[in-house]
C-alpha cells in the first residue's frame, strides 16, 4: 500500500526554482489530494503559456448519484481551492477564471499565477494541511465537543460571497439522521445505485489509485470487509442507515454548507468553500466526514434545506469531531491526470 499513497509526500523542498511549468506541476500536487465523491478524482489538468486549466473527467460521472455533475464540480472546486492555496504558500497570489468558455462546458477554470505574494502563518497552515486531511468515517469522540472558537473559524473559512455554512442546532441531528438514513435505505435498495457502488470500492490488496479501499472502511457502513459482489446482490440498507443514524446522533458538530444559487459555478464556489473549512479544521485537529446520500435523492433536499434556517441551495451535510488516525486513500499520479499541452 506504501507505494500508493506516494502522492500524499509533497515536500517544500522539492519545490523547483523559478514560476515556469515545473512550479505550476509541483503546485498540482496539492491539487489531486482534494477529497471527491467516491474518489473518483474527477478533474484533469492542462498547462499552457503559464496558465493551470482544470477540466472535468467525463469518463468519471456517477450516473446514478450525480447525473447533474453537481458533486463532480465540487470535487474539482475542492482541487481548485488547494491549488489556490499552494500558490498562496509559495508566493504568489493566483488569478481565477471560472467556466471561461461556454463553448467547453468541460473546462471549469483557468488559474494563473498572480503577483509576488509573502506567505501569511494561515497561509503555509492551510497548505501544510492538505497533506494530512483525512475523510474520517469513524466514530467522533462524543465527549469532547468542539469548541465554539474552533467552530466559528471553521464556519469562517467557508463563509464567501454566495457560499455559506450553517452549524446546526441540537434538535436538527434528529431531522438529518431521519433523512440520511431514508436516502441510504432507497440508495441500497436500487440496484442501479448498488452497482455504481461497488464498481468504486477497490478490494482488499488492490493496486488500483482510485475509489474507496475496502481495508480502510472508509463506507457509509457498518459494511463487512467483502467482495463487492455482496453490494450488488444484496439490499443492505437498514443496516448501513442504522450506522449512519448513530455516527449522526454521535456525532460532537454537524453543518450544512450551501450556496445562494444553485448552478455549476454555485458547485464550483461550494466545493472551494469546502475545501478551505476542511483545511482549517485540519490544521485545528479536527476531523470530518460527509453525508452527501442525503443530498443525492432531490425529493430529500427541502428537508434538508429547511434545517438551516438560510434562503438558496443546501450542498454539503458534515460532521465534524476528534476521531482516531486514518490513512489516506490513495491518489493517481499526476501524470495520469495531465493532458497534453
Amino acid at each position: 500500500m506504501t507505494d500508493l499513497l506516494e502522492a500524499w509526500l509533497v515536500r517544500e523542498d522539492e519545490r523547483p526554482e523559478g514560476s515556469g511549468p515545473e512550479l505550476l506541476e509541483f503546485l498540482l500536487r496539492y491539487a489531486i489530494l482534494a477529497p471527491s465523491t467516491h474518489n473518483s478524482q474527477p478533474w484533469r489538468f492542462r498547462i499552457r503559456e503559464g496558465v493551470v486549466e482544470i477540466w472535468s473527467d467525463a469518463t468519471r460521472i456517477l450516473e446514478r448519484i450525480d447525473p447533474d455533475r453537481r458533486q463532480l464540480f465540487m470535487s474539482c472546486g475542492a482541487a481548485l481551492a488547494n491549488l489556490r492555496a499552494a500558490m498562496r504558500r509559495y508566493g504568489h497570489l493566483d488569478e481565477v477564471t471560472l467556466l471561461p468558455e461556454s463553448v467547453h462546458p468541460d473546462l471549469l477554470a483557468r488559474v494563473r499565477l498572480g503577483p509576488p505574494h509573502e506567505p501569511t502563518d494561515t497561509d503555509r497552515a492551510r497548505c501544510a494541511a492538505i497533506v494530512r486531511r483525512r475523510t474520517n468515517r469513524q466514530a467522533y469522540n462524543e465527549r469532547r465537543p468542539v469548541a465554539e472558537r474552533i467552530a466559528d473559524q471553521i464556519l469562517a473559512a467557508a463563509e464567501r460571497p454566495g457560499a455559506w455554512m450553517v452549524r446546526l442546532h441540537p434538535r436538527a441531528k434528529a431531522e438529518i439522521a431521519d433523512v440520511v438514513a431514508q436516502a441510504d435505505e432507497k440508495q441500497f435498495a436500487d440496484p442501479a445505485f448498488r452497482d455504481e457502488f461497488s464498481q468504486w470500492l477497490a478490494p482488499r490488496g488492490s493496486r488500483r489509485r482510485d475509489g474507496i479501499p475496502m481495508t480502510k472502511k472508509d463506507l457509509p457502513s457498518a459494511l463487512p470487509v467483502a467482495a463487492a459482489m455482496i453490494l450488488r446482490r444484496f439490499d443492505l440498507g437498514a443496516g448501513i442507515a442504522a450506522r449512519e443514524r448513530e455516527l449522526i446522533s454521535h456525532s460532537p458538530m454537524l453543518t450544512v454548507l450551501g450556496t445562494d444559487e444553485d448552478t455549476p459555478r454555485a458547485w464550483l464556489l461550494a466545493g472551494e468553500a469546502m475545501e478551505d473549512a476542511l483545511l482549517t479544521a485540519t490544521s485545528l485537529g479536527v476531523s470530518a466526514s460527509f453525508l452527501n446520500q442525503a443530498l443525492e435523492e432531490h425529493e430529500l433536499r427541502p428537508r434538508v434545506a429547511a434545517t438551516t434556517g438560510r434562503e438558496g441551495a443546501p450542498q454539503l451535510i458534515m460532521r465534524w469531531g476528534y476521531g482516531p488516525e486514518v490513512v489516506p486513500t490513495p491518489r493517481r499520479p499526476l501524470a495520469e491526470v495531465m493532458m497534453p499541452p
